[in-house]
């Protein structure tokens, strides 16, 4: 069995951690692989760099932080989606499977298993299209995808089409598209609902919405959705996935979301 290991370098306890994982993957007959990006002179590691992971046929991913460093291993691994565990030395850690407190006892029982067991969970995507209609960007959103003013503090005026019906317009700060899983992250700071995990949905909610009717919207994750920008005032926009991946837009693009056919592939204990 391969193991990749990544995280967050920066948190208090991540040498430690690691130390120990890299002892129990190899002290369990394990190849055991340090992300690249993640140098520690401390530790003498076999490096592995996250585009290299598909031909080394790693089996699973261990992230070592918090919520933050499970996102951010999602989007680095884009199309080809690895069984990944977390354990959670960071702040927020309400997607990491495992803890300080247990992961030394639990991580031996999941390599001597052999077959890992995992939940999968269909991402969400963003196709970002010109006035011309080329594809100029691409997204995956774990948590979700969301579209607001940037650092420029003015309203943004968008319609939505479901399906290519019209189903809304809205004078807002920005938008939320989310899944399931991440209708407790952004979305409900916003105001969102809070939605079960195994009800297949895309949810959608305004930022501060300038109308006393704007609440959000809960639809299948079957329907597709269109977002186009009907201000011609306003040329910064930003879309972001996950709070990770971000690019500049301008209200001449076409945004079009739906539930992706790639699947987070979550371990399960």
């Amino acid at each position: 069995m391969k193991v990749f290991c990544t995280g967050n370098k920066n948190k208090e306890d991540f040498i430690d951690v690691l130390t120990n994982v890299k002892f129990i993957i190899e002290n369990n007959g394990c190849e055991f692989y340090l992300d690249a990006e993640k140098l520690v002179p401390e530790l003498e590691c076999k490096l592995l760099s996250f585009k290299d992971i598909a031909n080394k046929n790693i089996n699973f991913i261990i992230s070592i932080g918090g919520d933050g460093s499970i996102l951010s291993v999602i989007q680095k691994m884009n199309k080809n989606q690895i069984p990944l565990l977390g354990i959670h030395i960071g702040n927020l850690g309400f997607l990491n499977q495992l803890e300080l407190s247990n992961y030394k006892k639990k991580l031996p029982l999941l390599i001597k298993n052999e077959k890992i067991i995992f939940r999968e969970n269909n991402l969400i995507s963003a196709l970002v299209y010109t006035f011309d209609k080329n594809l100029k960007y691409s997204f995956l959103g774990f948590n979700d995808i969301v579209i607001n003013h940037g650092k420029f503090l003015k309203l943004i005026n968008v319609e939505l089409f479901l399906n290519d019906n019209y189903l809304n317009s809205y004078i807002c700060d920005g938008l939320i598209f989310s899944s399931s899983l991440g209708s407790t992250a952004y979305s409900l700071s916003a105001g969102g609902p809070i939605v079960a995990p195994d009800i297949e949905s895309l949810i959608i909610t305004p930022i501060s919405s300038h109308s006393l009717s704007s609440r959000s919207i809960v639809l299948s994750s079957d329907n597709k959705i269109r977002v186009e920008f009907t201000s011609k005032e306003n040329n910064n926009i930003n879309i972001v996935s996950d709070g990770q991946n971000y690019k500049k837009i301008d209200n001449t693009h076409k945004i079009f979301i739906k539930k992706s056919k790639i699947k987070s592939k979550m371990i399960k204990f």
